[in-house]
């Protein structure tokens, strides 16, 4: 994929404690971080980890069962994500050894909106008076606990957090949060885990009734197995808890026909636009998650799949064989709206779990047209499945649907975009594009410069899109409403097309106690 690095000076840093290039994007956000914390905390820094956010090129199937795959590379190509410096306690003569770990962030304040040290007891992380409020510190207090139950012994020290990641936004800024966190906890305490070790402790921590997020492995897993130019293939065990096995695949830059495009020559984009965001524990996500589960039960009841097999154990081919009877006990077992949304979601996970190998083959062929395809694909599915099922508590998302559709028209009249999707749980409007590397610049004008009145066929195009590929509901003059509101946002650069690249994963870029 198109990308580089730029040579950056860092003055007044010891670089020898660097674990990372010069060149590399990250050393800068870990000398801005490093130095802000020494004057935050008025302590040495001793070091700093990074954890980064993920792009999924597929959604919905971690969660799915035994062999369940998904496609996603780690946000960090271009330092992208969360980096946390760890201030340990100076020894002082006749003061008690500290017992707590106190822990900022420059993104999230306190009630009043001002900056706010929250202060975890070590022994008693979790209060049992204490609010699953959404406070972002109740991550902290989650990994302390899971460390904990693991057997760790955590001593205390002073970390400050500083994020480059939307949060909110369906990057998986928790899970930036977490591996960062994590891995300077073990750092700090010279706790030795592997990277899927950790990964799992950060799932814990979202399960944590205090968090509340019933999540998949996707998220936590890529940001601490990303690879720089390199996506990541998951495949879960049965739940997806433990035993999953990871899989790098690179983007082959020769083209598999001598007039095919070349991911040499594409980039990704990923658009966020704040003002439209969800929390994944405030959607219905758990839900989702629960129903997922409950019809793979079906089918091993129906003797479709056994004990031992999952959504990635089916094909296509043989859900379309095996629809009748699949419908004939969902409607027998529930109403006709909760079947067509269990239905809905059956279909989704073995067809998304299809198109994970599909957009492997193609990445490794050099085929870019095909690896679009499954984009697009994936994409119409999963929003679809976010309208069957409520995904955004009964409010209807139609900025999500309706920017897809006209990215997505804009790919089929070949101005530089090859594919757009959804990125994240659902209830915003994150998207990841791919993009001819040189129309990159080009994309904020493209989305200024539709004729609302003017071009009936491209409204035509998108109205269809919008309620025929990704199953809204919504008439002419809402999608009307919906485009210029669109294109005020992308006026007054609320939407942000940020470029990206395959990156690195999770772990220490910056140790004063190298070993």
């Amino acid at each position: 994929m198109a990308g580089g690095a730029t040579q950056i000076e860092i003055p007044n840093f010891n670089k020898a404690n660097l674990l990372i290039s010069e060149t590399d994007p990250r050393a800068f956000h870990t000398q801005r971080v490093a130095e802000a914390a020494k004057l935050f905390f008025g302590k040495e820094v001793q070091l700093v980890a990074f954890g980064p956010g993920r792009v999924e090129l597929n959604n919905h199937t971690d969660y799915s069962g035994p062999n369940a795959k998904t496609v996603s590379f780690a946000l960090g190509g271009e330092g992208i994500g969360t980096y946390a410096a760890v201030c340990k306690p100076v020894d002082v003569e006749g003061v008690p050894t500290p017992t707590n770990i106190r822990i900022f962030s420059k993104q999230f304040h306190g009630e009043d909106n001002l900056p706010q040290i929250t202060n975890i007891d070590i022994k008693n992380p979790i209060p049992a008076d204490l609010k699953a409020d959404g406070h972002w510190s109740n991550y902290v207090r989650s990994i302390i606990t899971a460390l904990k139950q693991r057997g760790y012994k955590i001593e205390a020290c002073d970390i400050y957090v500083d994020s480059t990641i939307p949060t909110s936004g369906g990057l998986s800024s928790s899970a930036g949060l977490e591996l960062s966190v994590i891995n300077a906890l073990c750092a700090a305490n010279n706790i030795k885990m592997d990277p899927i070790n950790a990964a799992t402790l950060a799932q814990e921590a979202e399960h944590n009734p205090i968090v509340g997020s019933n999540c998949g492995l996707l998220d936590q897993a890529t940001s601490a197995l990303g690879a720089e130019d390199k996506g990541v293939l998951l495949t879960y065990d049965v739940e997806g808890l433990g035993g999953t096995t990871s899989n790098q695949f690179e983007f082959n830059s020769q083209p598999q026909t001598p007039e095919g495009k070349s991911f040499a020559e594409q980039k990704f984009v990923v658009v966020t636009c704040p003002e439209i965001s969800r929390q994944l524990a405030g959607t219905k996500y758990n839900e989702m998650a629960s129903d997922v589960k409950t019809s793979l039960d079906l089918l091993r009841n129906l003797g479709i799949l056994n004990q031992y097999q999952g959504y990635g154990d089916m094909s296509p081919a043989q859900l379309t064989e095996e629809t009748p009877r699949i419908l004939e006990l969902l409607n027998t077992r529930f109403s006709p709206e909760i079947a067509n949304r269990m239905f809905a979601r059956i279909t989704h996970e073995v067809e998304e779990n299809a198109r994970a190998l599909e957009m492997i083959t193609a990445a490794e062929n050099g085929n870019v047209e095909d690896f679009a395809k499954a984009m697009i694909a994936g994409g119409e599915s999963s929003v679809g499945l976010h309208r069957v099922g409520e995904l955004t508590n009964g409010s209807t998302v139609f900025e999500l649907p309706v920017f897809l559709a006209i990215m997505n028209t804009f790919a089929e009249r070949e101005q530089g975009i090859m594919a757009a999707k959804n990125c994240g749980g659902g209830g915003n409007m994150t998207s990841v594009l791919m993009v001819d590397a040189n129309a990159v610049d080009t994309l904020a004008d493209m989305l200024s410069s539709i004729k609302v009145d003017d071009d009936p066929t491209f409204m035509q195009s998108l109205f269809e899109k919008v309620t025929q590929n990704y199953r809204t509901d919504i008439s002419p003059e809402v999608l009307r409403e919906v485009v210029i509101k669109l294109m005020r946002l992308n006026r007054e650069k609320k939407i942000v097309f940020t470029p990206t690249v395959p990156g690195p994963g999770a772990g220490i870029v910056y140790n004063t106690k190298k070993v």
